[in-house]
């Protein structure tokens, strides 16, 4: 239908020849699995009020991983494109709770200012705030995931080699003062995986708060339910 209208030339159209325009991003809700066409990157379902947030950086993360694999990423850029994106769906979430949550101006202004490059700052902010723990059943990791995020910095303002503060701050012990990090792509696959864990638990909290249509999340459920069987 939509090519038809667009063969039509007569100036004016009439009203009856609309044609939609596509958004800037098309996605499935990963609850309800209905279809949105939004402005933007992060939104909520239209149907079942579900945000798209953890679900966009999955994906921006799985193409990550396939030009890590393919060669086209190096690790070390694999690792600063990933801390990218998960401080944008992180930060997303914590917009959308500045503003329902009611809370002071101070607590709101700390909010607005964070960024989720330093992971102590992170948790301990989100912890204080809304009693939320990105690294919830990861205490094996956490050394890891810390490490991985000094090393973005490195990576990213430091050319790769290691600052004074890396080597104090990161817990690396391999590690001196003006070595260059050479980063692997073993290292890069484990952080990926633990950084869509943390957006999934970011995801489950927050909409423990900012609840969802469960109407619509259980249709969905049913229907998978029946494809099963």
């Amino acid at each position: 239908m939509d090519a038809l209208a667009d063969s039509i030339t007569d100036d004016p159209r009439p009203d009856f020849y609309y044609t939609s325009t596509a958004q800037q991003t098309e996605f499935r809700c990963s609850a309800c699995n209905s279809y949105n066409d939004i402005r933007g990157k992060y939104g909520y379902c239209s149907s079942c009020g579900w945000r798209n947030s953890a679900e966009q950086q999955r994906v921006a993360l799985e193409q990550i991983r396939d030009r890590l694999v393919s060669g086209d990423l190096s690790p070390s850029d694999a690792i600063k494109q990933s801390v990218s994106e998960f401080d944008s769906a992180a930060r997303d979430y914590v917009v959308q709770l500045i503003s329902h949550v009611p809370m002071k101006e101070s607590r709101r202004n700390q909010l607005e200012r964070l960024l989720f490059h330093n992971l102590d700052k992170f948790e301990n902010i989100l912890s204080d705030c809304f009693d939320i723990n990105l690294l919830q059943g990861m205490t094996a990791d956490r050394a890891f995931v810390k490490k991985m995020f000094f090393r973005r910095h490195v990576y990213e303002h430091d050319g790769g080699v290691a600052t004074q503060r890396y080597v104090e701050e990161s817990g690396d012990a391999g590690i001196e003062k003006g070595d260059l990090i050479r980063e692997t792509a073993d290292n890069a696959h484990k952080f990926i995986g633990c950084l869509n864990r943390m957006i999934t638990t970011f995801e489950t909290d927050f909409h423990e708060m900012i609840e969802p249509e469960a109407f619509c999340i259980e249709i969905e459920k049913d229907r998978r339910k029946h494809i099963g069987k």
